[in-house]
């Protein structure tokens, strides 16, 4: 009841028709996509395969522009909201990050931000339009394995490695669209996962198609904590 947002829905929702359809894609939006990246879509798409979905290759809509509108208008409202309190209590470096951030995301204000987040629902009708014949999407989380440590505290090119690369994370942040990520590769040691986005209040189908691309490449923390420190 304190949440003005959720209905009593039940975790399980109606099965779908098989096969079930779920649309991938690699596109990095002129990031380079990374082997080790490439390598755990491929091992996600066969594990999909093989248990049954119906696998294509098929661009969603509008991912770009959401993503981009979607930044701009977090950092719109992160500048109007939290800047003064930022720049009060933070360190020189999390002031110069924000600076940074700012300064990549172009933050959207007054007016034009009122518009931008009105328009996110012209998003969210495509998503979901395309989600009716595709229920579940299988993209890139980020387009390399991992940044480096502070990665983001090394000006411009830092902040667009560690939060300009993310676009498939904040893009469905800002549609409302339920994800899960889940390690499909390693790399130096590293798990590399792959997101798998679902129709809202479909989390149980999201996560029977994770669960899936686990079971092909083994639960990946019991690898990791079996190496020891």
């Amino acid at each position: 009841p304190r949440d003005p947002w959720q209905g009593p829905m039940p975790f399980d929702g109606p099965a779908e028709r098989a096969p079930i359809r779920v649309a991938f894609t690699r596109n990095t939006f002129g990031f380079a996509l990374h082997p080790a990246v490439a390598k755990a879509l491929d091992t996600a798409l066969a594990a999909l395969a093989a248990a049954g979905y119906e696998v294509r290759e098929v661009e969603p809509p509008l991912l770009e522009e959401a993503a981009t509108t979607g930044a701009r208008c977090l950092f719109g409202e992160a500048r109007a909201l939290m800047d003064a309190d930022v720049r009060r209590h933070g360190s020189k470096t999390v002031v110069a990050i924000f600076d940074e951030y700012y300064r990549y995301f172009r933050p959207f204000e007054g007016i034009e931000l009122l518009r931008a987040m009105a328009d996110r629902n012209r998003f969210v009708r495509a998503w979901t339009t395309f989600m009716a014949d595709h229920p579940l999407v299988l993209t890139p989380f980020l387009p390399a394995p991992i940044f480096t440590w502070n990665r983001d505290e090394q000006g411009a090119e830092g902040v667009r490695e560690v939060l300009g690369s993310a676009l498939y994370s904040y893009a469905m942040n800002f549609m409302g669209l339920p994800a899960a990520v889940v390690p499909a590769n390693e790399n130096d040691g590293q798990p590399v996962g792959v997101q798998i986005v679902g129709r809202r209040f479909r989390e149980d189908m999201i996560l029977d198609a994770a669960e899936v691309v686990e079971r092909a490449v083994g639960v990946m923390a019991e690898r990791l904590w079996r190496r020891g420190p």
